[in-house]
């Protein structure tokens, strides 16, 4: 979870509970945008659930040293077999499917998407 850090040279270390809380902040985010992103941080639109959970600062360090794939174990080249588009965040798409694959079927599932056509005939 550090090694990207570690291997930039940094001293940021984060927790299992800080990367928790990093995502669910990108959750919320999503759920309620704004045109920038430090405007959950400002004092004007103050965003508790996104400002009183983590700073600013650490959001911004988790972000840029946020990584899934050790850069040393990297496959470049396309030719290679073991080479994929996805490379760097399959670790995370392996997890979440894996995840999925968990969940007990319900009666009645569904997937929403936001289809610009929607309504239109």
């Amino acid at each position: 979870m550090n090694t990207y850090a570690i291997q930039s040279g940094s001293n940021f270390r984060t927790s299992d509970t800080e990367l928790e809380q990093y995502v669910g902040i990108l959750v919320k985010m999503g759920l309620v945008s704004t045109p920038r992103y430090k405007m959950y941080w400002s004092r004007e639109l103050h965003f508790p659930a996104i400002a009183d959970v983590m700073s600013r600062n650490k959001f911004e360090e988790l972000t840029k040293y946020i990584h899934f794939k050790d850069n040393s174990q990297t496959v470049t080249n396309r030719d290679d077999n073991n080479y994929g588009r996805f490379y760097k965040v399959r670790p995370l798409l392996n997890m979440l499917h894996d995840a999925c694959l968990k969940l007990e079927p319900e009666e009645k599932m569904s997937v929403v998407t936001d289809d610009p056509l929607q309504g239109k005939e």
